[in-house]
């Protein structure tokens, strides 16, 4: 009886240890819009009131998201479902750093590193252009396009890359026309013209970029599904079926959700999606659900879902067989609070360390430990999406080295110098912590002196920490010759060194001793002509002489001199 009760205290103080666990909040911020604002709100506020941070953009056509200090925002209306007009970025001050005008955009965009972003934008073709690749139609449809657009000036932009539904399409209708299957469940890196066919396209509205794998996903309103695109190809290569990481171009190299669309079974993988939005890849980095793919489900107007899957991976692929369902037929659906009503937007977004931040669109957002459905917090708010911030991605330091000088001989000093700048820090402090790699030299100065005693490259790295704890590093490097046959005299006030010698060209003086003389320097080549000479200059350039031996010569203000011998091999 006795150990019967120690069990039973056991597991409820573990139950009640994994609680708490999940109970945790994932830090630290969690952006989002409302009005004609755009916040940044603490974990513990319940109003947007209260905020860390607030920006007034104007009315947010559909979305907006936040990468490091620049907001990137939809505004305007195109007349399309989920449309927009233009794109803006705000920098940390709150000033408009980029307006871009767009045609025929909607929906969802995507920040990306580089600080280039994926949109959607729709080309409309007619339906005499659809039956010629064997589409069944009497009225224009819809086919999207994705762009990747770079920043050129205060209103302009490139379009860098492209990808298009239309290059990607195959039917089963008739043998003379394009891209002919018998059975479209062969071809499911394609797109069936012929499945749910409709005007509005497929209508895609989530979009998200995977730089690990150079990838994007996007979901679709109309089809109930969701698609992953190798970005690693050209444009051109885009177009075909052909080229990228993943080596099919522009195909689907993945896609989950609805098998039913390429002919597979009358049923779903493992769940019946109808309407989805906000497709996003869930970081490596997460505890819980690394490398999935989530998706918001509307759930057709019932209660609403977020929904987790993991892709077969194979390198930049994935595994599947053609004519045969892909992907799990088990997806996670971690607990939300109860959303009902709502058959378009959304968003759902998954935190590192596994709880969900989930909207229901123009009222609020709530985020769960994804195994309860309490909610940790909740503010009411007009948002379509929201997106959580980590501390560290927000109140960041950025780095500078410098190093002087960054070729020198064994033994002989440099000095390492170092910055750092905060951008959405008012007064920031910060404190420096110095490494080298060969190991052997640590320092917690922000400018400290260093002295390799040996030959070889060396890099020095410092680790920046601000206030707040978040960290930046920059790095250096330093080449350090043994100065094979360097001449080392006393003449006046500190050693001369003279490198390197053998040389290619260029020879140095130390800087010690240049900094404390005041000399003449000469050369002569070997019959004894001068083909050179200066005062007080560190630095001797015989790069334009031929190969053989040369005489140097320097003469300090008390008319000390040494000559030494100097082999010039290029």
């Amino acid at each position: 009886m006795v150990n019967k009760i120690k069990l039973l205290w056991f597991v409820a103080l573990l139950l009640s240890f994994s609680s708490e666990l999940f109970a945790q909040q994932q830090e630290a911020y969690t952006f989002c819009t409302g009005g004609s604002y755009a916040y940044l709100l603490d974990t513990a506020t319940t109003s947007t009131s209260t905020y860390y941070k607030r920006w007034t953009i104007g009315t947010t056509a559909y979305t907006a998201h936040m990468s490091k200090d620049t907001i990137y925002q939809t505004t305007g209306t195109s007349g399309l479902p989920g449309g927009y007009g233009t794109i803006k970025k705000y920098a940390w001050d709150g000033s408009v750093t980029w307006t871009y005008a767009v045609t025929n955009a909607h929906h969802d965009i995507c920040p990306m590193p580089n600080g280039n972003v994926l949109i959607f934008v729709r080309e409309t073709k007619t339906a005499a252009a659809v039956q010629a690749i064997g589409g069944s139609t009497s009225s224009s449809i819809a086919f999207d396009i994705i762009r990747e657009i770079h920043p050129t000036g205060a209103t302009t932009g490139t379009v860098v890359w492209e990808w298009k539904l239309w290059d990607h399409l195959c039917q089963s209708v008739n043998s003379s026309y394009p891209n002919y299957y018998s059975n479209v469940a062969n071809a499911p890196q394609l797109w069936n013209i012929n499945c749910n066919l409709q005007s509005d396209g497929f209508h895609p509205n989530g979009i998200d970029y995977n730089p690990t794998l150079d990838q994007i996903v996007f979901s679709s309103h109309n089809n109930d599904e969701l698609y992953v695109i190798d970005h690693s190809t050209t444009t051109a290569q885009a177009a075909t079926h052909a080229g990228g990481n993943a080596g099919k171009g522009g195909d689907f190299i993945w896609r989950w959700g609805k098998p039913q669309n390429y002919n597979c079974t009358t049923n779903g993988n493992g769940i019946t999606l109808n309407v989805i939005h906000d497709a996003r890849w869930v970081p490596a980095s997460n505890s819980k659900w690394p490398n999935y793919i989530s998706i918001y489900h509307n759930n057709g107007g019932a209660a609403v879902q977020c929904v987790l899957h993991l892709p077969d991976y194979n390198g930049y692929s994935y595994n599947y067989t053609p004519g045969s369902v892909i992907g799990t037929n088990t997806p996670v659906l971690p607990a939300v609070p109860s959303i009902t009503g709502v058959n378009s937007q959304g968003g759902a977004m998954v935190c590192d360390n596994g709880n969900v931040i989930i909207t229901k669109p123009n009222n609020y957002f709530k985020e769960t430990n994804g195994v309860s459905i309490t909610a940790l917090q909740s503010v009411t708010v007009s948002t379509v999406q929201a997106d959580r911030m980590k501390l560290c991605d927000v109140r960041y330091p950025t780095a500078a080295a410098t190093v002087t000088p960054a070729t020198v001989c064994a033994n002989t000093a440099v000095t390492l110098g170092s910055s750092a700048t905060s951008i959405t820090e008012t007064s920031p402090t910060y404190t420096y912590s110095w490494a080298s790699v060969p190991a052997g030299f640590s320092s917690t100065a922000q400018n400290p002196t260093a002295t390799p005693s040996t030959a070889g490259s060396y890099t020095y790295t410092v680790t920046v920490t601000n206030n707040v704890g978040c960290t930046s590093t920059a790095a250096v490097n330093v080449t350090v010759n043994t100065c094979t046959d360097v001449e080392e005299n006393t003449i006046e006030k500190t050693e001369l060194i003279i490198y390197p010698n053998p040389t290619t060209g260029i020879i140095n003086l130390n800087e010690e001793f240049i900094l404390n003389n005041d000399f003449e320097i000469w050369v002569c080549n070997s019959f004894g002509k001068i083909i050179f000479k200066a005062e007080n200059n560190g630095v001797v350039d015989l790069s334009a002489f031929a190969n053989g031996v040369y005489y140097l010569t320097v003469v300090t203000e008390g008319r000390n001199a040494v000559n030494r011998k100097v082999i010039l091999m290029r």
